[in-house]
């Protein structure tokens, strides 16, 4: 019964946090709804499990394409190196792009 009642707010949950309402707040509005402090307790935790398991994914693959990046521009300046042209923007510019995108997975990751 409780695991019912946890998928029914559910939508509800994400719907009021896309709108920008605190937790606390939404808490709140649940247990106006005549929902007891565990129920409550319950869908929140579902929530962020829900939601911080999608951030790691997505932490994952933006780990995985600022490494591509990285490799990709670390062989661009080789090829260019040895072709006797400028490595400049392959060497820097390529590599910051890949190391942000690469941070900013391992933010995702940690669930700042």
């Amino acid at each position: 019964m409780d695991n019912v009642i946890i998928e029914q707010y559910l939508p509800k949950v994400f719907q009021l946090r896309k709108q920008g309402m605190e937790l606390s707040q939404i808490s709140l509005q649940l247990e106006k709804q005549n929902l007891s402090a565990e129920t409550v307790n319950a869908i929140i935790q579902q929530w962020k499990k829900i939601h911080y398991t999608k951030k790691r994914n997505q932490g994952f693959i933006c780990i995985g394409v600022g490494t591509f990046l990285m490799v990709f521009s670390f062989l661009l300046s080789v090829l260019l190196f040895y072709s006797n042209k400028s490595i400049e923007w392959a060497l820097y510019g390529i590599t910051f792009i890949g190391l942000s995108i690469t941070f900013k997975g391992m933010v995702d990751i940690l669930g700042w």
